[in-house]
């Protein structure tokens, strides 16, 4: 299987007044854990920002978040789930994540292997999560100091296939992310 030589993490904040955070943001990839930060004010209000991981990368401390080291394979992001970390700086930190897209990429010039008849099966989708549970995609809640963002990368899913969203923690906003916040 080929190495992983660049992963890009594409998170939008909500541009909801308080939206923002100071906190720490880790995206677990392939088995690792990833450190989302650059030099710029990050998780601000608004805030559409493509993190780099490997390759051309823009994230600070770019030796120790490198992907290519130790080498990753794209085998290794089937086994693992794919992830969001986030790590308030205190208890009322909140974090309200309108978006996220995370991207693998193999080495320049790799190209996959269509499947053929001859290829084997594709495993059946993932059953979806309960319809009631909220998306981060769509900004219905906010990411508390304990919360975690994740979707299965595992058995039975192929690779690029989105996961269904996990529920929201207890006392995360249901209905937009200023919905039950006190002033």
């Amino acid at each position: 299987m080929p190495d992983i030589t660049k992963i890009t993490v594409q998170l939008v904040t909500a541009a909801d007044p308080g939206a923002g955070t100071g906190g720490f943001v880790y995206a677990g990839v392939a088995g690792r854990e990833f450190h989302v930060d650059s030099t710029r004010n990050d998780f601000e209000p608004g805030d559409n920002y493509a993190y780099i991981f490997g390759d051309s990368a823009n994230v600070l401390d770019a030796a120790r978040n490198d992907p290519r080291l130790p080498r990753l394979e794209t085998i290794d992001a089937d086994r693992f789930p794919v992830y969001l970390r986030f790590e308030g700086n205190d208890n009322d930190d909140d974090w309200c994540l309108d978006r996220v897209r995370v991207l693998r990429h193999p080495p320049e010039g790799f190209r996959r292997r269509p499947h053929t008849a001859r290829s084997r099966p594709r495993p059946a989708p993932a059953e979806p999560l309960p319809t009631e549970a909220a998306s981060a995609s769509s900004g219905t809640g906010r990411l508390s100091a304990t919360a975690a963002l994740a979707g299965s990368a595992g058995a039975g899913r192929r690779p690029g296939r989105r996961a269904a969203p996990r529920p929201s923690p207890p006392g995360a906003a249901a209905a937009g992310c200023g919905a039950g916040s006190a002033p």
